[in-house]
């Protein structure tokens, strides 16, 4: 299910955000490192 959720975040931002997928997937990392987005995955 996480897959799921991450694939569905970054076509939201794609879309929502104005960006194509190579947009979106560097956005995502930089949340990342921002510690502004963190998988809980149990």
């Amino acid at each position: 299910m996480a897959t799921d959720v991450d694939a569905a975040l970054h076509e939201i931002i794609a879309q929502h955000g104005a960006m194509d997928a190579a947009a979106a997937v560097e956005y995502v990392k930089q949340l990342k490192k921002d510690h502004r987005y963190m998988r809980d995955v149990y």
